[in-house]
């Protein structure tokens, strides 16, 4: 019987690129975290009434649901940086395996650089109308991250056999974002 498409295990991916992926995506999360954080800062901005050169934060109030996405983006976002480290091992045996891999790695950092470009315009968008993501879109909002997740997993899925190990990582990433959503 020939085997189209290898397992996902540690040992397929190698455990250097394996605990170098989780461990790197864990960082990116945690430093988009703070960044979308910061930009959600800026957003509020104001000038102050009183002295114009100073700039006022008492309409900065962050709810609980713009954390929660927030958080999940953060993780998906990390996860982009996981995919691109797990797939860079080539086995140079299988030229069509090769060939899939790189696919997967390029094609996994222009996701999410494509949506960056797509969350600065959106930003441009918030900024000249008074729209809010929680009173406007709901749960749409959370289509974007799971969008990104998604797609670098079809990427993983293209290459390995990961039928059951997406049952692992869906609540492990939620988990993730929950705890990157507290103050």
């Amino acid at each position: 019987m020939i085997i189209f498409k290898p397992s996902f295990t540690i040992n397929e991916i190698g455990k250097k690129q394996f605990y170098s992926g989780l461990i790197i995506g864990l960082g990116y999360s945690i430093i988009f975290n703070y960044l979308l954080r910061l930009i959600t800062l800026f957003a509020n901005f104001s000038l102050s009434r009183k002295n114009p050169y100073f700039i006022n934060l008492e309409n900065y109030d962050i709810s609980q649901f713009m954390l929660n996405l927030i958080g999940i983006s953060s993780v998906c976002f990390g996860f982009t940086f996981t995919t691109y480290v797990w797939l860079s091992k080539l086995n140079f045996g299988n030229k069509k395996l090769n060939i899939r891999k790189r696919y997967a790695q390029a094609n996994s950092l222009f996701i999410i650089f494509t949506c960056f470009l797509f969350l600065i315009r959106l930003w441009n968008f918030f900024i000249q109308n008074p729209i809010s993501l929680e009173k406007d879109f709901g749960l749409y909002c959370y289509l974007l991250p799971i969008f990104i997740f998604l797609y670098n997993w079809n990427l993983i899925n293209r290459i390995y056999k990961v039928q059951k190990m997406i049952l692992v990582i869906v609540p492990l990433i939620i988990i993730i974002g929950k705890l990157l959503s507290l103050n």
